[in-house]
């Protein structure tokens, strides 16, 4: 979209001016007015790219007069840019959530929840660290946990995630090595899964001047799983424990 806009008063200069702005403003919203953010975002971007719509002159509610007529000459702050494409994702990751948990309560497509066996386990878990990635980061997005947790492990994270953004920090994640280790069938509604983790974690905290505290770690979890009623297929089983063995 940067690129698309052209000339001094594109939607490149626009949007790098005005990302600081849209990252409060989008901060701000709950997720009905996210997921209609990410909509319109991503409807704008293609009409953008197509030629159908033109950059120039383009009004964004989060930007003020001032910094929508300072664009042609304002520098694009690297920074806000790359904050706001992660906004922009966490919204459109939160309507592709919607839709999909609205087409699983659909007759003929409430898929029974599968057994869990290793690749399934490995989707769960999948799903639980990218569901952390989003809330701990730069988007600070709790939709995704309450997809795939519940019960004292939901409310953990999510208190967690609020005292994250509460003190202006953000941990970025990149989930390097995954597997299944062990999964111990306790109930057809009860499952225990072992897994084994390697991931880099750095902490963006706004405060600071220095370099970005960072952490690689290698560590085994063992989590509960429980068959719930909320969406169908994997969706259906939510993580409602967890603890580090080691």
């Amino acid at each position: 979209v940067a690129g698309a806009g052209g000339g001094g008063g594109g939607v490149g200069g626009i949007v790098g001016s005005s990302a600081g702005n849209l990252v409060n403003y989008v901060r701000n919203k709950d997720n009905t007015v996210n997921v209609a953010l990410g909509g319109a975002v991503g409807v704008g971007a293609v009409l953008i790219a197509s030629g159908l719509v033109s950059g120039r002159g383009l009004a964004l509610p989060f930007a003020s007069p001032s910094t929508s007529s300072a664009a042609a000459t304002s520098p694009k702050p690297a920074g806000g840019v790359r904050e706001l494409s992660v906004l922009v994702g966490a919204a459109a990751s939160n309507v592709g959530d919607s839709i999909s948990g609205a087409v699983s309560h659909l007759p003929g497509f409430n898929r029974p929840a599968p057994p869990v066996d290793a690749a399934v386990a490995e989707q769960i878990v999948r799903r639980w660290q990218n569901a952390k990635a989003q809330a701990l980061g730069v988007a600070h997005n709790l939709r995704p946990l309450e997809q795939v947790l519940e019960g004292p492990m939901l409310q953990q994270w999510l208190t967690r995630a609020e005292d994250v953004r509460a003190h202006g920090w953000a941990w970025e994640y990149q989930l390097n090595a995954l597997s299944v280790d062990n999964i111990e069938v306790m109930t057809p509604s009860r499952v225990m899964v072992e897994a084994t983790l390697t991931e880099v974690a750095i902490l963006k905290d706004r405060a600071r001047t220095e370099e970005d505290d960072k952490y690689e770690s290698t560590y085994r979890a063992r989590y509960e799983l429980r068959r719930t009623e909320d969406g169908g297929g994997v969706r259906a089983w939510k993580i409602v424990g967890g603890s580090v063995v080691y």
